[in-house]
């Protein structure tokens, strides 16, 4: 075995990222009760060994009126979030003291966190599922697991490609994260719910268009909307909003107050419709 040879200055470096990364804890899933279970703990065994027998089988609610800031202050010292005059430990602030207590290394919250990451764990299936899905070309499912068992589920469309594509198949997220949840359910026995629990917790990203920004700032207003502009009915246009769908994209035209209101506006939406089909563009509908 090829041995590593660090100096103490590595060693000592070492040891501390080993200790920011094991005290770095996702508090959005700590539940409030497991905040004053931990704070009752450590306060009972400051308690133990700091007062008098005398004063140890008192009521909890007496030992943390009389001596909870003086036990507050021994772990956290002055910080100002918890020093102020009118201070007092509530249900409201024992999330805040425990969190600052967690974040100094004196205190583990106990988890059922799952270390390996899900997406690593069930990669082979994952990709199955994936392919079995059969998506078109352009469109593609990302998996984001930037903690443990936290996943955002991210569906990424290469714009440009999907808007000129002949595909007829229309791909909706919603569905597809609703196919993968019954699959990671039904054939991954996973449970869902609280990571903390040693539960997957899925959240659905918005859909990312891919290379959309490009192909607007060169295709749609450089090229579209100047031969939409140049149409005999286009000097009544006041100005053009796209919005980008799953589906069926929609640029809509909005008129100047001089636009007179007669066949030609009708017309006019049937030219577009037409300029924006030679151009390959099927999947935008003009709207106005």
């Amino acid at each position: 075995m090829k041995k590593l040879r660090l100096s103490e200055s590595e060693l000592v470096s070492l040891i501390h990222s080993i200790m920011e990364e094991n005290n770095t804890v996702d508090f959005n899933y700590v539940d409030d009760l497991d905040y004053y279970d931990a704070l009752f703990i450590m306060f009972r065994n400051w308690v133990n060994t700091n007062l008098p027998d005398s004063e140890k089988d008192a009521p909890i609610s007496y030992l943390l009126e009389k001596y909870g800031k003086k036990f507050i202050q021994e772990l956290i010292g002055d910080d100002p979030m918890f020093s102020n005059d009118n201070f007092e430990i509530s249900r409201w602030s024992i999330p805040r003291i425990v969190q600052s207590i967690v974040k100094k290394g004196l205190y583990k919250l106990p988890s059922k966190r799952k270390y390996e990451k899900f997406t690593e764990r069930f990669k082979r299936p994952i990709k199955y599922f994936i392919d079995e899905l059969n998506l078109p070309p352009w469109a593609n499912i990302e998996l984001i697991e930037n903690s443990p068992y936290k996943v955002n589920f991210k569906v990424v469309l290469d714009f440009p490609e999907m808007v000129k594509s002949e595909e007829t198949r229309s791909v909706y997220p919603s569905n597809l994260e609703r196919e993968f949840t019954k699959f990671a359910e039904s054939f991954l026995g996973v449970e869902f719910g609280n990571p903390n629990h040693g539960h997957l917790d899925i959240d659905r990203l918005g859909t990312e268009y891919k290379n959309l920004d490009s192909w607007v700032k060169t295709v749609l207003n450089k090229e579209i909307k100047t031969k939409i502009r140049s149409l005999p009915y286009g000097k009544y246009v006041h100005s053009m909003k796209f919005e980008p769908k799953e589906t069926m994209s929609s640029l809509k035209i909005v008129f100047k107050s001089t636009a007179p209101w007669n066949a030609s506006k009708s017309d006019f939406k049937q030219q577009v419709t037409k300029l924006l089909n030679d151009s390959g563009y099927k999947k935008i509908r003009v709207e106005y």
